[in-house]
Order: C-alpha cells, then sequence, then structure tokens
C-alpha cells in the first residue's frame, strides 16, 4: 500500500531588501527609532492593527499628538530626509527616489515651529491655500467667479483631498503646477518654466507638464506667430 502523496506548500515569497525599505510597518519603525523611542513614545508598545502600520499606542504627546495620524507611509521618509538628508548607507539610501524640495521646504518649516511633523502640515497647509487661489485665477480665465470658485470648492471637498493637509507632496506639487499652467496661460514662459523646474523638484509626476506646456507653447504660437519668453 503506497504513501499517499502530500502537497508541500512553496516556501513564502520575500520582497527583495529594496522594496522591503518602502514597507509601511518598516518605515514607521524607523520613524521611531529615529525619535529615539522604538516602542513608542513613553516607552507604550508597538501593535499591529489590520490594514494599517505597526504604530505605537502612544504617539507625539500634547496638543500635537492628533498630527501623528498623518504620520504614515510617504511622511515619515519626507521626515526622515528632512532630519538627516539622503543617505548612502542603511535602508535610507533607498529614500533617494524622493524629490527634495519637499524635505527641504520642511526642514525651513521646522525652525519656526520647532517640531518637523508640525513643520510638514504648515507647508502642505499654506502649499493647499497657494493651490486653492491659483486654481481659482486659472479657472477664471475660462469662465465666471462662480465656475471658479466651485473648482476651488471640488478641490477642497473631494474624498482624499486631506491628503493635501498632511505630511505629503501633494498639495505643493499641485500648487506649482497650477502656478506654472496660469504663468503659461499669461503668456509669462520664463516664470512658468520656474514653477515647471520647482515642481520636478517636488515629483516625479512633473513629467506630465512638458506636454502639457508644449501644447500651450503650440496654442500661442498659432495665435500670435510669435514666442514671447519674458
Amino acid at each position: 500500500m503506497g504513501t499517499p502523496d502530500v502537497a508541500v506548500a512553496p516556501p513564502a515569497a520575500t520582497a527583495p531588501g529594496w522594496l522591503a525599505a518602502f514597507d509601511c510597518a518598516t518605515i514607521a519603525r524607523r520613524s521611531r527609532d529615529d525619535r529615539g523611542d522604538p516602542g513608542g513614545q513613553g516607552g507604550a508598545p508597538a501593535v499591529q492593527r489590520p490594514g494599517h502600520s505597526i504604530v505605537s499606542e502612544r504617539g507625539i504627546a500634547g496638543p500635537l499628538a492628533a498630527l501623528e495620524l498623518g504620520n504614515r507611509c510617504d511622511a515619515p521618509p519626507y521626515l526622515s530626509i528632512a532630519r538627516n538628508g539622503y543617505q548612502a548607507t542603511g535602508e535610507d539610501r533607498f529614500f533617494i527616489v524622493f524629490c527634495p524640495l519637499y524635505p527641504l521646504a520642511v526642514r525651513l518649516a521646522a525652525a519656526l515651529v520647532q517640531n518637523q511633523l508640525a513643520a510638514a502640515f504648515v507647508v502642505s497647509g499654506v502649499a493647499s491655500i497657494a493651490a486653492a487661489l491659483l486654481l481659482w485665477h486659472l479657472a477664471r480665465l475660462d469662465g465666471t467667479v462662480e465656475f471658479a470658485s466651485r473648482a476651488v470648492w471640488f478641490l477642497l471637498i473631494f474624498p482624499t483631498a486631506y491628503f493635501l493637509h498632511i505630511g505629503y507632496t501633494e498639495s505643493l506639487f499641485i500648487a506649482l503646477v497650477l502656478g506654472s499652467f496660469l504663468a503659461a496661460r499669461r503668456d509669462h514662459w520664463a516664470l512658468a518654466g520656474v514653477f515647471g523646474a520647482l515642481a520636478c523638484l517636488t515629483k516625479i509626476n512633473w513629467l506630465v507638464l512638458l506636454p502639457a506646456l508644449a501644447v500651450e507653447v503650440l496654442l500661442h504660437y498659432r495665435a500670435t506667430r510669435r514666442f514671447q519668453l519674458a
């Protein structure tokens, strides 16, 4: 009588080191290590919540504690760059994929507010206000005041608009892109290039600006039969 075949499960696949460096749990742990508090501030144990990164039961103490809710996924790498710069060794060397303008702005703001996480919220908040104003002016070129106001309203109430106010690059990037488009629409091409260059330093998505601004250049030339770079 033969022995029945037993199915052997293949070994579980493991993520390569460079990919594991971007795991939210790993990033959160390193963020706590950078603060000298591997278990969370005050010695609280780290816990695993389903569907979330590993976080501590107690985050930042005091009036800034609520800001810890926004310190997830992409936020800790940007704060790490703002705090320590780009690293050539260790897992932090993989943060080279994050563009430098946002962490630089956070570092400058932190000199004023004395807290890097709060500084990230300040930078994102100011940039979101700038984005709303720039969108209003851009929409006003093609429509009424009500049309422009509705454009801003829908931007700010979009279900994921909270990304504009936490430690992510979205608000800064959108503000720079809108500034570039507005400058181009008003034939200030040098200023459009400056805003585009700053967007390049903020997020890799700046590549979408190239064909969009090229279209603006062609439309301008077709209407005026000349290039105006001032």
